[in-house]
Order: C-alpha cells, then sequence, then structure tokens
C-alpha cells in the first residue's frame, strides 16, 4: 500500500492513509509504504500497538521535513521514486499480489509503482474539480487568473501527462472521489474500470439526536484561503434576522484571519462569532457534539473530511451543490444551495441558515438523517469491505 501520508490523529489526507491501512489490514497483510516524516512513523507504531491491529508492516521512506514544506510536489515526486526502489526489493522477497495507491489522494500524485507490473488499484483520487464561473463574484481578479490558469494546466495534463495516463490505463480500478473526476477519467478509461467512491469516511457515529442549550450552535472549519471561502459564510450570516439567538464557532487559521475578525468587528456581529484558531484533531469531537449545523463553503472540495465528521455528529450541513458535497448530502440531512450567482447565491445561503435556526424539528431530524446517512453510506468498516470486494475481483482475473 503506497500512503503518503499517513497519521492516526489527523484529518485530511493523513486521515485518510490511516483510515484505509486500518481496514484492508483486517482482511490483508499489508506492506505500507509511509512519508518518515512529522512523526507519522512513532503515531503508527503506537496506534498500530494500541489497537492490537496484525498483518502491517510500516516501511518509512524519508523524504526532509523541509522539503516537503516549501517545494512539496518535488518532495512527493522523490519520495515516489524512492518508494519505486524500494517496492522493487520488497517484491523479490515478498512477491506481492496487489498495489493499492491511497494517498496523496490527487490525480497528479502519480507515482511509479504501477510499473512494478502486478495488479494495481488506484484511489480513491480527486483533482478534476473546479470553481464554477458562477462562482468568481466569491474571488479576487487575481485568484480568478490563478483559477483559469490551474484549469488550463489540468487540461494539459490530464491530456498530455503520459506518467499518469500510463498509471491509469494499467490500474485494475480507479476510483473516483467526485463526479467531476469520474467524468474525466471516464472519457478515456474502459467505463468498467472506474468506480465512483468517496474518499473521506468515519469509523463511528455519535447518538446525539439533539443539543440542549437555547442558543443555535453554528460551526464553520477550514484553513482562510480564498477556496474556503468563509467570505460566504459572513455576508450570509449578516442578514441572517431570527429572534432565536445564534452563536457561529470559527475553527481553523490562515493568513486572511485578521481581516476576516475585523470584518465581523465592523458588520457588528463580533459578539456572535468565536474565533478559536486550530484545534487539534482529537479534540474536534467536542466542538461537533456541540454543533447544530455546520456551514461548509467550499467553492473547490473534493468532498472535505469535515463534512463527513460534522453529519457523523448529527451536525445538520448547508453546503453549495458541488464537487463531493453533493454526492454526501441528500434532501433529508441537509441543505445544498445551487452555485448561482454570488448575491444569488448568499440570498439562498441566509435563508437556509435561517430557516434551520428557527425550525428546531426539522433540524432535529435532518441531524438523525445525518447520522443515518454516514452509517448506511460512509462508515470506514463498511468501505473497508467494499475495497477488500474488489481485491478479490481482481486476484480472481489472475
Amino acid at each position: 500500500m503506497s500512503t503518503f501520508a499517513c497519521h492516526p490523529s489527523m484529518g485530511s489526507e493523513a486521515g485518510v492513509g490511516w483510515a484505509w491501512l486500518k481496514e484492508m489490514s483486517k482482511y490483508n497483510n499489508v506492506w505500507a509504504l509511509v512519508w518518515d516524516g512529522q512523526g507519522q512513523i512513532d503515531a503508527l507504531k503506537k496506534a498500530i500497538e494500541i489497537d492490537k491491529i496484525k498483518r502491517v508492516t510500516i516501511v518509512p521512506i524519508y523524504v526532509p521535513d523541509l522539503l516537503h514544506e516549501h517545494f512539496r510536489k518535488f518532495a512527493y515526486a522523490l519520495w515516489n521514486i524512492k518508494a519505486l526502489m524500494v517496492a522493487k526489493k520488497l517484491h523479490k522477497k515478498i512477491n506481492f499480489d496487489i498495489i493499492h495507491k491511497t494517498t496523496i489522494a490527487a490525480w497528479w500524485d502519480v507515482g511509479y509503482l504501477y510499473k512494478l507490473n502486478i495488479p494495481y488499484i488506484w484511489g480513491p483520487i480527486s483533482g478534476a474539480q473546479r470553481i464554477p464561473l458562477s462562482m468568481f463574484g466569491f474571488i479576487s481578479i487575481k485568484e480568478r487568473v490563478k483559477e483559469i490558469i490551474r484549469s488550463i494546466l489540468l487540461e494539459i495534463g490530464w491530456n498530455f501527462r503520459s506518467n499518469f495516463r500510463k498509471a491509469a490505463r494499467s490500474a485494475n480500478y480507479v476510483f473516483a472521489a467526485n463526479p467531476e473526476t469520474e467524468n474525466k477519467l471516464k472519457a478515456f478509461l474502459r467505463k468498467v474500470k472506474v468506480v465512483a467512491l468517496n474518499e473521506v469516511g468515519s469509523f463511528k457515529c455519535s447518538n446525539k439526536i439533539e443539543t440542549e442549550h437555547e442558543t443555535v450552535e453554528l460551526l464553520w472549519c477550514g484553513n482562510s484561503e480564498y477556496r474556503k471561502n468563509f467570505g460566504l459564510c459572513v455576508e450570509a450570516l449578516r442578514n441572517v434576522s431570527t429572534k432565536i439567538p445564534w452563536h457561529l464557532t470559527v475553527v481553523g487559521g490562515g493568513a486572511r484571519l485578521e481581516a476576516y475578525k475585523n470584518y465581523v468587528q465592523h458588520l457588528g456581529i463580533a459578539s456572535k462569532i468565536s474565533f478559536v484558531g486550530k484545534i487539534p484533531y482529537n479534540e474536534m469531537g467536542d466542538l461537533y457534539s456541540k454543533a447544530d449545523i455546520f456551514l461548509f463553503t467550499s467553492l473547490r472540495e473534493a468532498t472535505g473530511t469535515v463534512l463527513i465528521e460534522a453529519m457523523s455528529y448529527g451536525v445538520v450541513p448547508i453546503s453549495l451543490e458541488i464537487h463531493g458535497a453533493r454526492i454526501v448530502i441528500d434532501k433529508q440531512c441537509g441543505m445544498l444551495i445551487p452555485a448561482q450567482d454570488k448575491d444569488e447565491t448568499i440570498q439562498k445561503y441566509t435563508e437556509a441558515i435561517k430557516f434551520l435556526i428557527e425550525n428546531k424539528e426539522v433540524r432535529n431530524e435532518m441531524a438523525r438523517n445525518a447520522i443515518k446517512r454516514i452509517e448506511e453510506n460512509f462508515l470506514w468498516d463498511k468501505r473497508g469491505i467494499l475495497m477488500h470486494s474488489f481485491y478479490q475481483k481482481v486476484l480472481n482475473c489472475q
């Protein structure tokens, strides 16, 4: 298993890597190629011992933290070269049955393990998602230019990056994390090879049905970079007119955080918003448990780990109807806002917040449905069973 990012106490990519490692080791002997950086190896060894996980061998592959911090894509490329060299030596001794590349879960992080010429499973991967043109009103001219350049480079990469196309065509199955990536893959691969499978999941769900506080608690999580679109959250909340008290907790950091703090002060809603900064992953459960409504405003996101996590605690999501969010949220468990022009989107988002604040019974019903949806579709143990079934299909065809 190729899992560059893999950490039992982190979210996002590293948490996904850990989840696949943990689940697939229930059914297989797993040799995990892992980046030896940011304390991952020590954390994995401790977690494996504590959870009494069997049949896992961690294979550390070193790339300096400093290189990863300042030249990330170069660090990935170097790691992938070293991973191939290590895998070749191991394969001569062990004779692997399957290679599964999990993280980094982006189409451009191809790696070279497909060159071992043994059954190859890739993903889930993402990266084809883009900020809709209708949403460009939320970002600056500089950011629009950046997104246009990204889209052009994306098209060039998909069409002319030979290593990517070789890896995809060599794979027995490629799992696509969102509809945009699925459609791109199906454009040049046999459709039976491309499987839709969201890239994130949850280990468990809360038993919480409703909160007991009178003030309706809202939650927003993420870095303050432009694609996370916290500005939509602020613009919507400034227009919410209701007699029911509400409070927003903002989790995350980033360069724009101070500017947002000043802006909400200027709008006169600072007393209703708490900026708590970055929170350790293992403490996020307390915030999810207290929240009633989750505001997910990302303009470009494969799916969003925090979205799945929030729903697993019965926090009702409001999201733009784009990318992975539209396959996670349905009308019974949350609210999807069409990605129209800026003013109309703000208005619809405001109306959704106001509706959920003022309709407690509907909110509680949606909270129950959110937990049910995660239990039925996004628990890691079920995803592990599903992935193992594809392992079996591949081996049975040999």
